[in-house]
């Protein structure tokens, strides 16, 4: 009986004691939880220079300054090791990086600069290069300081590069006026995601060889670095392959020409003007040319001229 009532006992302890120990887990998950602070990439300061631990984490007692931010900076971007690091110098928190490697402090969030009206501006102009370009989305950072009362001033002119018009991440700058005010110049940072229309070759193409639609393919491909000479528009259906082309390539106009509308040593008619009267006489083609080139022709006499291309099959003498 004894025996039994001490089994009983044995019993009500070890529940007793599994309970406290699933309690401890609780209660010590949950303290770990609270401890955990995730590091996001972008954070809103408003017109702050220093950067303080409160500005991260809200819910942490503590508060510090963690680094200083360039005044002359309306965006500053830095590594999220270095502030990692900076803020376990003082405090050891468990902080888990979000970021992919990059904070940005962005102390103008609140600035109103139009920035709409820019990403319009932006878009067109990448649509008037690229006439076949499925813009996805695009993002833009100032970079530099805004001048005071920015929502009154007025967007007098955009500018970029051909360079960075032809990738998917570069820089701009948009000059603002404000009445008889000195303009400001701002930068900003842009990220573009699209795709684009361009011409690939099916299959290995000789040199020489006039282009037909069994050679090529049109794709859409992610706009990443457009290569210089792209062709995206229009109809390369006689065009003539200027070297070899492995199968794969983007045709450029480095890869494939216009093929001549008259070609060198081609047999042509020439005429010659003179107020109301004509003279035509046949003559041989001393150049390529496409309708409207001049070109050098040489007539069957011998004598030298520069002519005008018509069409296929006549020059006008200049």
């Amino acid at each position: 009986m004894v025996e039994h009532d001490l089994a009983k006992v044995g019993v009500a302890s070890s529940n007793l004691v599994s309970r406290s120990i699933l309690i401890i887990i609780l209660l010590s998950s949950m303290v770990f939880a609270n401890d955990k602070f995730v590091l996001k990439s972008y954070y809103c300061l408003k017109n702050q220079n220093v950067l303080y631990l409160k500005n991260l984490f809200p819910s942490q007692n503590k508060n510090f300054k963690i680094l200083n931010i360039p005044k002359e900076l309306s965006l500053y971007e830095i590594p999220s090791i270095d502030i990692i690091s900076n803020i376990k110098k003082v405090i050891d928190l468990n902080i888990t990086d979000d970021t992919q490697g990059i904070v940005s402090l962005d102390k103008q969030c609140f600035v109103h600069y139009k920035k709409n009206m820019i990403k319009k501006i932006l878009i067109k102009i990448f649509k008037t290069k690229y006439k076949n370009i499925k813009i996805i989305s695009l993002n833009i950072k100032p970079i530099n300081r805004f001048p005071k009362n920015i929502s009154q001033y007025k967007i007098v002119q955009l500018k970029i590069s051909p360079y960075n018009l032809r990738n998917k991440k570069g820089r701009f700058f948009v000059l603002y006026k404000k009445n008889n005010q000195k303009m400001s110049r701002i930068y900003f940072d842009f990220n573009l995601k699209a795709k684009i229309l361009l011409f690939k070759a099916k299959n290995n193409i000789p040199n020489g060889k006039i282009i037909n639609s069994d050679d090529y393919e049109k794709v859409m491909t992610i706009f990443n670095k457009i290569p210089f000479g792209f062709i995206n528009n229009g109809n390369i259906n006689g065009f003539i392959a200027k070297d070899y082309i492995l199968k794969g390539r983007i045709l450029t106009t480095f890869l494939i020409k216009k093929s001549s509308l008259i070609r060198k040593r081609e047999e042509i008619n020439a005429i010659i003007k003179s107020g109301a009267l004509s003279i035509e006489f046949s003559a041989k083609a001393l150049e390529n040319g496409n309708k409207g080139d001049i070109i050098k022709i040489i007539g069957s006499h011998g004598k030298i001229y520069k002519a005008k291309i018509l069409n296929k099959f006549t020059v006008e003498v200049e």
